[in-house]
């Protein structure tokens, strides 16, 4: 549910802060393969899978929660490939109406000629949405590309941050968005009745679909969400979710199926041990192999960890290398980390002497800088940066050197006419919102901003004490208010994103927010590029840190190779 099309109003957001706190559950530590072991967890698939909830199913269900659509919904009869090869692969939900998984697929196409497994993420560049004749303006896609949602719970030390420009600070409100914004069908001015289709849908089920019949035994959700005491143990959720149907409003309800998904969604992650150590990846089975440290000491920063390992692994004099499997979802590839992983780690973990880089460093090259914003063991800083994706994306349509003439409005400006500049809302329902769509050549003003579009926007006041912490960071690398006004730190969060864990691409391409690069190939090059971009000065808004990344082409197999060795055979 991680895309940019799920509008929400200051009065809705409040509504499920509120219901966050009144629903909220344990986070737990569990392989992936272990989940849906849980009562919790059971329901939470079925409501992720649940194709009732969106703008189609009403419209044309006739008031019948139950009856099975004459035709399915058009956007779920097949899924947008974004190799290009085959255009389109099969859509687990065709004949049916979008839900969750559209976006955030499994294993559903993992043996599909030209598809594969999928970290909870889909195949698109920008995943599509689903198209109203009455929003013209949005008929076709996100803005975004889906990002992988496994493992999400991990933030460090910052606070929870969800989708790429951080409007959500839990899971709970961004399912409860997602079920009543733009993804499931509905327009800005319709969260009401998007609220009280997802709580007729509950109210109402019958229990007969399939769906009800794998994950809960047949119960209706009815029994399920009041915890009739005949429901039995493996299908009987906890008390903090159960309520009384007949006195509860649509918010309450909805605030409860938020509740119960993201429970769920907690504990989509990779395999881990009894200690919460990665054990997945070649990487990961190679640090086994040679007794390298997995994780940080007590008190060690993830990146104090990082430059403790770079120095193990320089020190290894003999490495013991994994060369003795095969991936399952992963083609015929080895599962293996070899010499050339290793050198690829190696730069991976390398950082400049100083906070700078210098020119002999330049020209030595071989120096990634990744750790700095992707530091192990979960390789993501849970934090937000400008690594110059968007620029990329934008010069490559319009020519080199565009991005850096677009003119990009102040805060005094976007305040005076906040519908020609801010995102579509509940307040704001006919905004036009040019800077939260991808590039276009046929609209040179047109551009996607990140965080810009959140930040200083009362449209997301619970979102702004937050978002103030993760923008200063970007400069002072510490997770706290830095006193700077509201339009200094607007300037500093043009281009800003939030920074993703790299563990398993080869299950989450295409990548970055813009869905631009389709390979790890490409990844490398842009780094590349970005970095002798950013020493140039060329890279507007660039990250202290990019300036610091000095790789040759040589250096980009090895460090794709090691970038390739983070994937597992990721099951859910």
């Amino acid at each position: 549910m991680d895309k940019s099309r799920t509008p929400r109003g200051l009065t809705l957001s409040l509504t499920f802060a509120l219901l966050a706190g009144s629903f909220g559950f344990a986070v737990h530590t569990a392989s992936a393969a272990g989940t849906g072991k849980l009562p919790v967890e059971r329901l939470g698939k079925r409501l992720f899978r649940e194709t009732r909830f969106g703008h189609f199913f009403m419209a044309h269900s006739n008031g019948d929660v139950n009856t099975v659509l004459s035709s399915g919904e058009p956007l779920v009869d097949a899924e947008a490939n974004y190799t290009g090869d085959p255009a389109t692969l099969p859509d687990p939900m065709q004949g049916q109406a979008i839900n969750c998984m559209q976006c955030h697929l499994g294993r559903q196409d993992a043996m599909v000629a030209g598809g594969g497994n999928r970290a909870f993420t889909d195949f698109a560049v920008h995943s599509p949405i689903p198209p109203r004749a009455d929003d013209p303006g949005h008929n076709y896609n996100t803005a975004r590309n889906a990002t992988s949602i496994v493992g999400a719970r991990v933030h460090g030390d910052a606070d929870h941050m969800l989708h790429w420009d951080g409007q959500f600070g839990s899971m709970t409100e961004l399912v409860a968005g997602t079920l009543s914004g733009r993804n499931f069908g509905w327009l800005a001015t319709e969260q009401a009745q998007a609220l009280h289709q997802v709580a007729e849908v509950i109210r109402g089920d019958d229990g007969h679909n399939s769906l009800a019949r794998t994950f809960s035994g047949g119960w209706r959700y009815r029994a399920l969400f009041q915890c009739n005491p005949r429901v039995q143990a493996e299908y009987r959720l906890p008390a903090r979710f159960c309520m009384d149907l007949k006195t509860a409003t649509d918010a309450e309800i909805v605030g409860a199926v938020a509740g119960v998904m993201s429970a769920y969604l907690q504990r989509v992650d990779f395999a881990r041990d009894s200690m919460g150590r990665h054990t997945g990846s070649p990487y990961d089975q190679f640090l086994i192999a040679n007794r390298l440290p997995r994780s940080p000491k007590a008190g060690e920063t993830p990146l104090e960890y990082g430059a403790r390992l770079l120095r193990r692994v320089e020190a290894l004099s003999n490495p013991k290398f994994v060369n003795d499997g095969r991936f399952k979802y992963h083609g015929q590839r080895p599962f293996a980390f070899g010499s050339h992983e290793l050198h690829g780690l190696v730069m991976f973990l390398r950082r400049p002497a100083g906070p700078v880089i210098t020119p002999e460093e330049v020209a030595q090259s071989g120096i990634g800088n990744c750790v700095a914003c992707h530091a192990p063991p979960e390789f993501t800083d849970s934090m937000m940066h400008n690594t110059g994706a968007t620029q990329f994306e934008y010069d490559d349509i319009h020519g080199e050197g565009s991005f850096a003439n677009l003119t990009i409005p102040d805060l005094a400006q976007r305040e005076a006419d906040p519908d020609a500049y801010l995102p579509v809302t509940a307040a704001h329902p006919n905004a036009a919102e040019p800077f939260r769509r991808p590039a276009d050549a046929s609209a040179p003003g047109q551009a996607d901003l990140g965080v810009w579009n959140i930040f200083a926007n009362p449209d997301f006041a619970s979102r702004q004490a937050s978002l103030r912490e993760f923008l200063c960071a970007i400069d002072t690398r510490r997770f706290e208010d830095c006193g700077s006004t509201d339009a200094e730190l607007l300037d500093r969060a043009i281009g800003v994103f939030r920074t993703h864990t790299v563990r398993d691409m080869g299950d989450s391409g295409p990548y970055m927010h813009s869905g631009h690069f389709k390979t790890l190939d490409d990844v490398a090059m842009f780094y590349h590029h970005a970095g002798e971009h950013a020493r140039d000065g060329l890279l507007r808004n660039a990250d202290p840190e990019i300036q610091n990344i000095a790789l040759e082409h040589p250096d980009l197999p090895d460090l794709e190779a090691f970038m390739a060795s983070l994937d597992e055979d990721f099951q859910e």
